[in-house]
């Protein structure tokens, strides 16, 4: 689903990111199209024709050539976890775990494009990589507590978490954050420390909320994003709607319905500029729906169609309120 609570955690880390590593393409807006640079070009035909060759003939290079990386190099990935974690412990190499679904799109995006770059293959070589399919062991996903796709779990040679990366980065920011990751900066003990320091700054006590979120340690992301909230009600930071998106989702998976649905409504209410405000009545019913509360869902889903016809999630919409139908009220 296209929802915050199937995916889109990286909304968590998108300000920083935006700013220190680079809009990842899960954050991009959808509705761009290469097609709207057109009126940009007014050009002669003959240039025109001459350009289409040339992009086509650079395309087909680099295809090749991407084509003969991927089948000469690729990252080797450990039989299992616990091969993975033995492999670690022998050679005192710090190990990254790529827990994922089959259905999941960016897990996908993940294994295409960021595994698969020759700069991230060098770069693996300094790690012991494993893989978890969370739907088929979901033990492990329980023991790592990862309630997103993708999460990339760090841990160093002992087994012990250093953090995790959760969603989809390409392949620059990706290393990024692992190398920041190893020095010890933006990790949740890092962030901890910062705090205790000085627990009035709005972007640290954000990311923070944002690491137990990640973790489903939900009492203790519910209580500082409140704090965010309450030091910044005027949103001038731009971390106060995405902390009471987060506070949703958070109350949503402990079944406080009613409560998640206040939450989505002030983002609303609050900031009605804000690009989740748009989403905030679509998060609402499926807040319904996880609660089968089939009315109250259905209504906040055609709601949505009315106000957003054509909208991005509208086959997604649809999808559910099918399922709504075949579904009997409880």
């Amino acid at each position: 689903m296209p929802l915050k609570g199937q995916h889109n955690l990286l909304r968590a880390k998108k300000k920083l990111q935006a700013i220190e590593l680079g809009i990842s393409v899960a954050e991009r807006p959808s509705g761009f199209q290469a097609g709207s640079l057109v009126s940009l070009f007014h050009v002669r035909r003959s240039i025109v024709l001459w350009f289409a060759k040339f992009v086509a003939l650079s395309l087909l290079i680099s295809f090749m050539v991407l084509a003969c990386a991927q089948k000469g190099e690729e990252i080797r990935w450990a039989g299992s976890v616990k091969e993975a974690l033995a492999a670690a412990e022998d050679s005192q190499r710090h190990l990254l775990v790529d827990v994922y679904t089959q259905t999941c799109k960016w897990c996908k995006a993940l294994e295409d494009t960021t595994f698969s770059d020759s700069s991230v293959v060098d770069f693996s070589r300094q790690f012991i990589w494993a893989k978890v399919d969370a739907r088929a062991d979901t033990q492990a996903a329980r023991d790592f507590q990862v309630f997103g796709y993708p999460t990339i779990l760090l841990l160093d040679p002992s087994g012990q978490e250093v953090d995790r990366i959760v969603g989809y980065l390409r392949p620059e920011p990706f290393m990024a954050q692992i190398r920041d990751y190893l020095a010890g900066k933006g990790t949740m003990a890092a962030l901890q420390k910062q705090v205790g320091e000085d627990s009035t700054k709005v972007q640290l006590l954000f990311l923070l909320g944002e690491k137990h979120h990640q973790r489903g340690q939900w009492d203790h992301s519910l209580s500082l994003f409140e704090k965010v909230v309450r030091l910044d009600p005027q949103n001038r930071e731009g971390f106060s709607d995405d902390a009471l998106s987060s506070q949703g989702d958070a109350l949503r998976r402990l079944e406080r319905t009613d409560e998640a649905v206040v939450r989505f409504k002030q983002i609303a209410d609050r900031y009605p500029e804000s690009e989740l405000a748009e989403e905030a009545p679509l998060e609402i019913g499926y807040t319904y729906q996880r609660a089968e509360r089939k009315q109250e869902a259905v209504a906040a889903y055609q709601a949505f169609l009315r106000r957003y016809p054509g909208h991005q999630y509208e086959e997604w919409i649809k999808g559910q309120l099918e399922k709504l139908a075949d579904k009997p009220e409880e």
